[in-house]
């Protein structure tokens, strides 16, 4: 990729990182896909598109990009965590804890990891309930 490339990549990431903390999450959207067309090996924009289709409950493509991120980058916490909250907000709650657990297999922080385990836990006490 050239240098401008790079650039112009950079600057759409920023864009919708800017974008996703003023809650313009279409906006989002429109910046991460374009930054993804122009470095479609850019986890953060990825993920930063996922987190926008959330906010927007577009599920279907939350989840694709989501696991588009894990295809990249294999270990990313961040993305399983993300997979386990949507599945769970969709009430397949296996599939979340699944995901819960792939988290906690990928040397997670110390806070993600207490993230993780109270999440499991609220589910297992759900459960009874």
């Amino acid at each position: 990729m050239s240098e401008e490339c790079s650039r112009v990549a950079q600057i759409l990431l920023e864009q919708g990182c800017d974008h996703l903390r003023t809650r313009a999450f279409e906006a989002a959207v429109d910046a991460f896909t374009i930054c993804t067309l122009i470095d479609p090996e850019t986890v953060e924009a990825c993920y930063g598109r996922g987190m926008a289709h959330v906010e927007l409950e577009n599920w279907p493509a939350a989840e694709s990009d989501f696991e588009r991120c894990l295809r990249m980058q294999p270990d990313g916490v961040r993305a399983y965590i993300q997979l386990a909250l949507l599945y769970s907000e969709l009430g397949i709650l296996s599939r979340g804890r699944k995901y819960f657990r792939s988290a906690l297999a990928h040397r997670p922080t110390p806070a993600e990891r207490r993230f993780i385990e109270a999440q499991l836990e609220k589910q297992e006490q759900e459960r009874y309930y």
